[in-house]
């Protein structure tokens, strides 16, 4: 025994912490340009709402009313959304960053001479800024080459409209609100409002309650008559089916809800749904020994029936896409790149600040604190512009490629690559990549997220690449133009393409079908 008891001494005593050291390379970018990473993948949407955010936490930020503010902005760093800057820069941003990083490091016993020479030399930095993200050689030889673009000037009457808009949206209501409301009616006690809280959030995207009393009730910590009571109440409710729990539920409750209980359709859906659901039709007919031509009236009046009452659970009435770029067709039919940035507020370091700290009255924490601020806020300024920049470039590159698409429509799209505009702008296909993210271009064509000019090619019999998107487009035109009552195969929909141009297989029809959300022939075919 002592010697077991010596060994597990020795085992204990042998588990002791250490040290190790070691040698790790890792890449942390700056702040800056990590600002710049992320304004740059922002729509116009989410940049107008950070912008209102740093105006209310930058205190050195202000915004301006250029048309009737006198103030010489010449000698402050600002950003206009209007202002057409053709002499995109981006060579000199590397150097930017670290000269900024630099005297970041450098601030100390110095600091405050060092920013003051920078504030001294603020009237002369506009040069140097405006060649800040130079955007290279290779762009500058594109655009020499391209159409001509330009921002959306700011007209008198925007401010006019801007508080039309505002006041024009409707605020955010859904039938989740609605439902709420209706339930609101039978003035329940604090505990039912937590049930009925519950159930709300259990609809699924169809409207359907797939829990039963029993679970919500166990859930919800409640007695399970209140929880069945509760659900009865919202099948009840408008719009009719919504709380069933399955399609079959939904559809009777309509049927119940127009008088129609008992009726030849509702006996059809109560008895015989899943040989409905199979289209085993004939057996029906049988079943019930009712003649084709009633069958098929029973038919159509079950073809009013809505059988996705909570399609609409989540959606509210407010517009929440807004095109970040705009492409018009001029009288000479070239085309006009424009950023919608017409809204955005104008912005610049306020005047009053520096004129403060270059007077000195204020106290040395004071006056470090407002530098920093005006630091950030001309970084962000920058930003701003480089953003402005990049995303009017990218779009131009991705006009300019696809005016087949502009003139004609998606079947003329072009298959497409981020790299290939990458090359034609002179940045990073990563660059393009966050520029194009979550934005959408208004075209002649209509309204396309900018993602979706970028596409895989297949290869015709001539040798000539055909884009993917434009296979879809050939391939929903096809559907849309069948015969309803006999659909086409993906065997006939495979050769129709070929005969098009476009040499896919059917399993290939089969892949674009499903990502278009397009049922097979099957599916497609009328039940009348």
């Amino acid at each position: 025994m002592p010697r077991c008891g010596a060994w597990a001494r020795g085992a204990f005593l042998s588990a002791t912490l250490n040290t190790d050291l070691r040698l790790q390379q890792s890449q942390i970018l700056a702040p800056q340009l990590q600002q710049s990473l992320k304004l740059l993948q922002l729509p116009s949407l989410e940049l107008q709402t950070l912008l209102s955010q740093q105006l209310a936490t930058n205190p050195t930020l202000e915004q301006y009313d250029p048309v009737h503010d006198d103030t010489d902005i010449e000698d402050t760093r600002s950003f206009d959304p209007d202002v057409q800057d053709r002499e995109d820069a981006r060579e000199e941003q590397a150097k930017s960053i670290s000269e900024e990083n630099a005297d970041h490091a450098q601030a100390g016993p110095g600091a405050d001479e060092v920013f003051e020479r920078e504030l001294d030399q603020l009237t002369h930095d506009d040069e140097s800024w405006d060649s800040y993200y130079d955007t290279g050689n290779a762009y500058r030889d594109y655009r020499a080459q391209g159409e001509t673009v330009s921002y959306h000037e700011r007209r008198e009457d925007d401010d006019e409209q801007y508080s039309h808009r505002i006041q024009s949206i409707a605020a955010d209501y859904t039938l989740v609100d609605e439902l709420r409301e209706q339930f609101g009616t039978a003035r329940l006690t604090p505990a039912e409002d937590e049930v009925v809280e519950y159930l709300l959030g259990s609809l699924d995207h169809n409207g359907f309650l797939h829990e039963t009393p029993e679970e919500i009730a166990q859930a919800t910590n409640k007695e399970v008559a209140v929880a069945a009571t509760l659900i009865a109440m919202l099948k009840t409710f408008d719009p009719p089916g919504i709380g069933a729990k399955d399609l079959q539920e939904c559809l009777l409750i309509q049927l119940e809800r127009q008088n129609k209980k008992d009726s030849l359709p509702w006996r059809i859906l109560k008895e015989h749904y899943h040989d409905l659901v199979g289209r085993k039709f004939d057996h029906i007919i049988a079943a019930l020994g009712i003649t084709a031509d009633e069958f098929q009236q029973a038919l159509r009046s079950m073809g009013s029936l809505d059988p996705k009452p909570g399609r609409d659970l989540s959606t509210a009435t407010a517009p929440h896409i807004r095109a970040d770029v705009s492409v018009t067709r001029g009288e000479d039919g070239s085309f006009r790149v424009e950023t919608n940035d017409n809204l955005l507020p104008y912005v610049r370091v306020s005047p009053r600040i520096k004129a403060l700290l270059k007077s000195k009255s204020v106290d040395k924490p004071q006056a470090q604190y407002l530098r920093q601020q005006i630091r950030e806020g001309e970084t962000l300024i920058n930003n701003l512009q480089f953003r402005k920049r990049t995303v009017l470039a990218v779009a131009e590159a991705i006009v300019e490629a696809q005016k087949e698409f502009m003139e004609d429509g998606p079947m003329s799209l072009k298959p497409m690559s981020m790299k290939e505009i990458a090359a034609k702008v002179g940045v990073h296909e990563a660059t393009v990549s966050r520029t194009v993210n979550h934005k959408y271009m208004d075209t002649p064509q209509g309204l396309f997220e900018m993602r979706f000019f970028f596409s895989s090619h297949v290869t015709d019999d001539q040798g000539k690449e055909v884009s993917t998107n434009a296979v879809k487009a050939k391939l929903k035109e096809l559907i849309e133009a069948e015969d309803r009552a006999h659909p086409l195969s993906d065997d006939a929909l495979a050769g129709l393409l070929r005969k098009e141009g476009f040499p896919v297989a059917r399993r290939t029809v089969v892949k674009y079908r499903q990502m278009l959300g397009i049922p097979n022939a099957r599916q497609r075919r009328p039940l009348l």
